[in-house]
């Protein structure tokens, strides 16, 4: 039942399928520990807001794993992708490119959208925070990472939020590739926006 209640909160967000099962299992363990959710009691879970309005009012959702330790995922992408953001996204998926992020960044929530929900699927995304789910705290610092989001690709490095055309001419993209044809939110977004920095402190705490 705890892995299942896991599979259950991870297919919530934009984690591939793939990998679902081998992040339930590693939050659950091999002793079967339990999961908990948010609220202690019965009543208050009752009375908590839905899903949607914490995971708006946050951009990401929190929940507590079995050792009671409070985790955090990013924000749901529900917009469709365009059928160009599907081919830059397995274009830079073929050519090794790497989202370095983290759960509470706003600029990584605009790039995230950017993509929309399928193509965002196929974008390698590393998550850089401690507190987030998955993450891989060891390569960002490795790496070098200071600043959220980065993309790495090839020996190029880019920081802060960037439109979709633009990552298309960083990592040679040989379709015709049409800003115009993504949302307006897309076509808007500032170039080069300064990237949030570690260490943000949480809503609430």
């Amino acid at each position: 039942m705890a892995l299942a209640f896991v599979l259950a909160v991870l297919s919530l967000h934009d984690v591939p399928v793939s990998s679902l099962r081998r992040e339930a299992l590693a939050l659950v363990g091999k002793a079967g520990v339990g999961f908990a959710s948010l609220a202690l009691t019965r009543d208050r879970a009752l009375a908590a807001p839905p899903i949607a309005v914490i995971e708006e009012q946050l951009g990401y959702l929190p929940f507590v794993d079995g050792s009671g330790r409070t985790m955090y995922a990013p924000s749901r992408v529900f917009d469709n992708s365009t059928p160009q953001a599907i081919e830059l996204a397995k274009h830079l998926k073929r050519v090794g490119a790497t989202f370095y992020g983290a759960f509470w960044c706003p600029h990584c929530r605009n790039q995230r959208k950017l993509f929309g929900k399928e193509a965002l699927q196929l974008v390698h995304y590393v998550e850089c925070d401690p507190r987030g789910l998955g993450h891989k705290l060891g390569v960002c610092t490795r790496e070098g990472i200071d600043g959220y989001p980065t993309w790495v690709i090839g020996d190029k490095r880019i920081s802060g939020e960037r439109p979709l055309a633009d990552l298309a001419a960083l990592s040679d993209f040989r379709g015709v590739f049409d800003p115009r044809a993504e949302p307006s939110a897309a076509a808007r977004s500032p170039p080069g926006s300064e990237p949030c920095l570690p260490g943000a402190r949480l809503a609430g705490r």
